[in-house]
């Protein structure tokens, strides 16, 4: 027990050493990167990270366990292709079935927008990004 504890403080820290190093890579390299940016992204971070440490991690723990394969990753790859085909058909559609909404779009929405109350741009701005999120969820797990 006191082994994994071990392991895990160091894991900590190399955690933190990993996104200290990243963040003043970052800061050199593109220029000023707030801590907000980086805190915005270490979930996507720790996760890619976790899952390629998971197979040492795995091994360390029991010598005869499989891990995950690479492959697994493809999916999100393929969700986000076929999330840009359903997009580019879903609008081509759209278009063709009602043109003066599709003008509508293209040319007076970002105005109209404009014009909205704070909380009525909160709330279409949320809804739209959920049903995306909601979208590509269900494509990722349409994958087989």
């Amino acid at each position: 027990m006191k082994k994994l504890i071990n392991a895990i403080a160091s894991l900590k820290q190399l955690m933190y050493f990993v996104f200290t190093g990243i963040w003043y890579f970052l800061k050199c390299v593109v220029g000023r990167v707030s801590k907000k940016t980086i805190k915005e992204n270490a979930a996507l971070i720790t996760v890619v990270i976790l899952f390629f440490a998971s197979a040492k991690v795995l091994r360390w723990l029991d010598p005869t366990a499989g891990v995950f394969d690479a492959g697994v990753l493809q999916v999100i790859n393929l969700t986000l292709v076929k999330y840009a085909v359903y997009t580019m058909i879903t609008w081509s559609s759209f278009k063709v079935l009602w043109p003066d909404l599709g003008h509508f779009l293209k040319y007076f929405f970002k105005d109209n927008f404009k014009l909205l109350t704070p909380w009525q741009k909160n709330c279409t701005s949320i809804f739209v990004y959920c049903f995306l999120l909601l979208v590509v969820v269900i494509l990722s797990s349409s994958v087989v």
